[in-house]
């Protein structure tokens, strides 16, 4: 049997499985923890720890047990992975009483730590059993172990472009556990077989002598360390830029992922890619995309949306191939092959605790996929990769230093966007200029950096407020030529007030008596008795001034820091002035909304959206069900969909007639007349045909047209490309 083959399968479907149960366990968790930024952060997290558990554990099976041991544990290791699968009965989760980065990190360890660990181990493992075999058999044309783990990244790579386009539109959930159960079945077989084979590495392992040239020094570790630390950090900054700053579409997340992986395919590759035999010009068009990636960031590309995209994400392929290229040029001899990976595998776990915990803790902004690019252009800078890398006089280091330090003081002080943009081309254009000199470039670099912190602080309006945690950035700001204050969530606007803050705060932005929302309240003011009004999603609590007598408000809110803020009264004064006493719970709102007594509300405002990334498990048949439970029988659920890239309203009437309710929408415009008033889309479900046909004749709602085909999005189902506007 061909012992290559037969592990490059092996370890093709093993990672396949790998990066498949990435995306499908997160999928399961949404609709417990909420579609926050912090869940797959914090998936990612685990993924990592367990990667470095898998190679840690491949580590000490070669270098410390007799070398028929290994594969007999593996075979052991993997088939408890089988019986400890674990999809459903996840432990109950308390949102008073539980940290939920812990409570997410115990309850993937319970579903899937033990088969994913075995999952992880394989590919060094292998690796290494190969290398041994192939010494015994003392063949001179097998190819190197390295290979193997290219032809796995390939297995990664396919799952990764699988389940965004295939698996996830067309399939279950409760379909794909059970497929990935299969594939993990006859990946066990595999793993028998290969113990069979395997049997020829019953021989001495080779002693290693201390003056051996394979031998590693705590340099080369270095080295390891920050070359696998730098990918995944760029990796998850680029995500959460990109996804957060640029355009929040949530399948986004997936393209870095597979560049990162596809890199380390090509890097790895035996016989070697095209771009390991070109390296210069790889190297030259790696660090022009740098210079442009800082140029985009500069200048705020909104008129060319996805031209900034494509440069972020094609910038970010040429890097991660920049540094996987150079690991795989200072990989070492296979004999210290595990030795490699487990170093790797900490490099990646630093650069996700770096973004999931310290980053939070240390920056207000979100600067860390900039920090993460500064720190690969100062490697560049000390090391010799490209050009000349002789000493540069002390002289012609003047103009790049008297150059950035004119740049920081106007990204500084000047609000002129005409004057950013044309700084921004200059730096760019010196980086460039001066690729083939490191010092001069690291200098320009630098200038980059902090001027995008600087235009970050400068932006426009005076700055009252600024926070940071696991779900976003918090700001508030003040415009004094308009007269007005944003707290602004992320990049999103979610709530304004008139300055100066006083008592009698005017209702505003998507609230705004003249928009949508208003045609509602107008409609309920008429009807007479308590009325009881559920909110998803808190913002500055400006809902709340559509106060009435025995009229009360119940608030969901799912992040603490935004309550602080809407308590404030020296921030907005909407809660202390119309509703001081109104009642706000903390944590996921479809969660704590199905704790609420069934037929309590009048009204149900579904809110929730962080820019324009869409909480899907609020919007499924299951989440408008336990709406309507909660709803009177002539009460509205309320959905404000208001989104760049998204057209919600159809997947809402379709999820919305399973609960046997008609739904309308309607959507305003920006008016500069009402210079209060913001552009916003509601969509109304409801049994109520009294309510729906005044809307339609008296506020001019409409009927919400969709294609008989659109399936309904459900816990075990949904396809986000159905509702991606013009696709």
């Amino acid at each position: 049997m061909n012992t290559y083959r037969l592990f490059g399968c092996l370890l093709c479907l093993s990672a396949f499985l790998l990066f498949i149960i990435q995306p499908l366990s997160a999928r399961i968790l949404l609709p417990i923890l909420g579609g926050t930024p912090s869940v797959w952060t914090t998936s990612m997290l685990f993924f990592q720890l367990l990667l470095l558990g898998g190679y840690i554990w491949a580590h000490i099976n070669i270098r410390y047990f007799p070398a028929f041991l290994p594969p007999i544990l593996q075979v052991l290791i993997i088939i408890a992975g089988l019986f400890c699968m674990n999809w459903d009965g996840l432990p109950p989760l308390s949102y008073e009483d539980h940290d939920l980065t812990l409570w997410q990190l115990k309850t993937m360890f319970l579903m899937i730590g033990i088969p994913y660990f075995a999952l992880a181990t394989n590919a060094p493992l292998y690796q290494a059993i190969y290398e041994r075999i192939k010494n015994n058999q003392e063949s001179e044309h097998s190819k190197t172990p390295y290979s193997l783990y290219s032809l796995s990244n390939v297995g990664s790579f396919v799952a990764l472009v699988a389940y965004p386009f295939i698996i996830e539109p067309f399939t279950t959930i409760n379909f794909q556990t059970n497929l990935w159960a299969y594939g993990y079945g006859a990946l066990c077989i595999f793993i028998f077989i290969s113990a069979l084979v395997s049997k020829v590495t019953f021989v001495p392992r080779p002693k290693q002598s201390k003056n051996n040239k394979n031998n590693v020094t705590i340099k080369d570790i270095g080295l390891w360390l920050i070359l696998s630390f730098l990918p995944v950090s760029l990796m998850l900054g680029v995500t959460s830029h990109v996804t957060t700053d640029i355009a929040s579409v949530p399948l986004l997340w997936i393209i870095p992922l597979a560049f990162y992986i596809g890199s380390f395919v090509m890097a790895f590759s035996d016989p070697p890619s095209g771009l390991a035999k070109n390296e210069k010009y790889l190297n030259i068009i790696t660090f022009v995309f740098v210079a442009l990636i800082f140029l985009s960031s500069l200048i705020n590309l909104h008129k060319l949306l996805w031209a900034s995209v494509i440069i972020h994400y094609v910038g970010f392929l040429f890097i991660t191939t920049f540094c996987h290229l150079k690991l795989s040029q200072i990989k070492p001899h296979p004999s210290r092959l595990t030795l490699f990976f487990f170093i790797l595998s900490i490099g990646g776990c630093l650069a996700g605790l770096f973004h999931s915990f310290i980053a939070h803790e240390i920056f207000y902004l979100p600067i860390e996929y900039f920090i993460s690019l500064w720190i690969f252009c100062i490697v560049f800078t000390l090391r010799p990769s490209i050009g000349d890398t002789k000493n540069i006089p002390l002289k012609y280091l003047s103009l790049p230093v008297i150059v950035s330090i004119i740049a920081l003081i106007l990204f500084a002080t000047v609000n002129n966007t005409h004057a950013h943009v044309f700084i921004a081309v200059i730096l760019t254009t010196f980086m460039i200029a001066f690729i083939d000199k490191k010092i001069t470039f690291g200098i320009f670099a630098t200038a980059m950096i902090v001027s995008i912190i600087g235009g970050k602080l400068n932006f426009s309006g005076d700055i009252i407020y600024i926070a940071r945690n696991k779900i976003g950035t918090l700001i508030i700001r003040d415009y004094p030529q308009d007269n007005v204050r944003h707290f602004i969530h992320g990049t999103t606007l979610h709530g304004m007030q008139s300055l100066p803050i006083n008592d009698t705060p005017i209702i505003s932005s998507y609230y705004h008596p003249d928009g949508p929302l208003g045609d509602i309240f107008d409609l309920f003011n008429e009807k007479s008795g308590n009325q009881s009004i559920a909110a998803l999603g808190l913002g500055v609590g400006t809902v709340a001034c559509y106060k009435k007598q025995r009229r009360n408000f119940h608030f969901y809110e799912l992040d603490q820091d935004v309550v602080d803020i809407a308590r404030n009264p020296d921030y907005f004064t909407y809660l202390s002035s119309c509703a001081p006493n109104v009642k706000i719970t903390i944590g996921d709102a479809r969660f704590n909304i199905s704790k609420a007594q069934d037929n309590s509300y009048d009204m149900i405002i579904v809110d929730t959206f962080s820019s324009d990334a869409i909480p899907t498990h609020l919007l499924t048949t299951e989440a408008i069900e336990i709406y309507a439970q909660k709803l009177k029988e002539d009460g509205v659920i309320i959905f404000h969909t208001s989104n760049r890239y998204f057209d919600l309203d159809p997947i809402i009437a379709v999820n919305a007639t399973l609960s046997n309710k008609d739904s309308i929408h309607k959507s305003v415009s920006n008016d500069m007349s009402k210079p209060l008033l913001s552009a916003s889309r509601y969509v109304v479900v409801s049994k109520n045909e009294a309510i729906l046909n005044s809307l339609k004749t008296s506020y001019e709602w409409k009927a919400i047209t969709y294609s008989e085909n659109l399936k309904p999005w459900t816990d075990d189902y949904l396809n986000i490309f159905s509702v991606i506007k013009g696709f």
